[in-house]
């Protein structure tokens, strides 16, 4: 145990071996056991190799990065899928003792940090486009938009550049790509035309939000654009919300059948990805 002074404050730093006995170690697992899980299927996705116990190891790993925070800092994690977290972390990394203990933990708690980081960025990256849809879908329930043909998009087009939009810096989208995707549904639930929604006074049809399928957050993926009607599915929304919060496994069905609808009109576009690439830009792993 060594104590070190980080500006005005003194911790006791023991960076000590943690079984998945600890109590503590069991009470975070449990506290944190839908990001957890959410974080070894991403790293799941990244992975080529099915039999790889990297993924669970690294999740465990994490959970020890959090009993390290709580016993060296007495910091509480708060949100785990978070910068802030990613913060908290760092301060670990940086203390002297920590070189050594990675070392002799062959490095786990590096390579874990690493991989933890790039989710975050996934989750969050993910988080921000869904915002910006969000937005779109909130201004085109209060206006009809005229679909102009010749603007649409009916072949390969290069994506645009990324502008700001309302303090995002994103690809743009295209009001009438998501008007055209809701008239070609006839405003109805693309998961099922039996989740009927109420009517909307400003439109006089029923209420119902576009979804990017592969979603926006993907687009540096592609260099031909991803925002065309034919890859934004209408959803009541129950199901919009269910295919961004609700379980991996409701998630993935929902996935598999929209992509099932849409696989064959996606070359048209210049756009090639398979159901396995695609659960991956939703940090979900299709178990092959």
């Amino acid at each position: 145990m060594t104590d070190y002074k980080i500006g005005d404050d003194l911790y006791m730093v023991n960076f000590r071996k943690i079984t998945a006995e600890d109590p503590l170690y069991k009470a975070f697992n449990i506290q944190f056991e839908l990001e957890l899980n959410r974080f070894e299927d991403f790293l799941k996705t990244e992975t080529t190799s099915p039999n790889s116990g990297k993924p669970s190891s690294y999740k465990r790993y994490l959970i020890r990065f959090l009993v390290h925070l709580s016993e060296i800092f007495d910091e509480t994690v708060n949100e785990l899928e978070s910068t802030r977290t990613i913060e908290q972390i760092e301060r670990l990394i940086k203390l002297p003792d920590f070189t050594k203990f990675n070392q002799e933990t062959n490095r786990f708690y590096s390579a874990t940090f690493s991989a933890f980081k790039r989710y975050v960025k996934s989750v969050v990256n993910l988080k921000l486009e869904e915002q910006v849809d969000e937005d779109i879908n909130k201004e085109l329930q209060q206006k009809l938009i005229y679909i102009e043909e010749n603007k649409l998009v009916k072949k390969p087009m290069k994506r645009k550049n990324k502008q700001d939009i309302k303090g995002t810096h994103t690809y743009p989208r295209s009001e009438i790509e998501m008007m055209k995707a809701k008239v070609n549904s006839n405003w109805e639930c693309e998961i099922s035309t039996s989740h009927k929604t109420f009517i909307n006074e400003q439109l006089n049809k029923p209420f119902v939000e576009g979804h990017h399928l592969i979603p926006m957050s993907a687009q540096d993926q592609f260099e031909n654009t991803i925002d065309f009607a034919d890859n934004i599915v209408t959803l009541c929304p129950n199901c919009h919300r269910k295919i961004h919060y609700g379980l991996q496994e409701d998630k993935y069905e929902m996935i598999q059948s929209l992509y099932k609808k849409r696989k064959d009109l996606y070359p048209k576009y210049g756009i090639e990805i398979t159901l396995q690439e695609l659960l991956s830009f939703y940090n979900i792993d299709d178990g092959e």
